[in-house]
């Protein structure tokens, strides 16, 4: 798995599929190429195909928290590279602080507004 990030392609990992098609129907306008995945064990399955530019990333999610995987991923030089975004409904300070220990460039609050994907992806278009 030690290939060079895909430029352009974020994943877009959440066990809610409604989150996962919103997340998808901005990056896309951004102009961003796109996998969706329903969790972190898919997410990892997937990086052993490819490495995206960076992922979008639920917080909460079963077996795998956010955090945990992108504990794993900080990890590993192989997948250090990736740019970890934070998806979460829930956000204290404190919380917002640990996901940027846990690796973690930004922290989007759901459901995120196009401004704020804009903000945090850029615009690929």
């Amino acid at each position: 798995m030690s290939m060079q990030p895909v430029e352009g392609l974020v994943y877009v990992v959440d066990d809610v599929e409604c989150n996962r098609l919103l997340g998808e129907a901005h990056l896309k306008l951004l102009g961003w190429r796109v996998r969706t995945l329903a969790s972190a064990r898919e997410a990892l399955l997937a990086l052993r195909e490819e490495t995206p530019q960076s992922m979008l990333v639920d917080m909460r999610m079963p077996e795998m928290t956010g955090r945990e995987l992108a504990s794993l991923l900080q990890s590993r030089a192989d997948t250090r590279v990736i740019r970890l975004v934070g998806y979460t409904a829930h956000a204290h300070p404190d919380e917002i602080r640990k996901f940027r220990e846990a690796g973690f460039a930004e922290v989007l609050i759901k459901p995120a507004q196009m401004a704020d994907m804009e903000r945090v992806f850029g615009r690929r278009a």
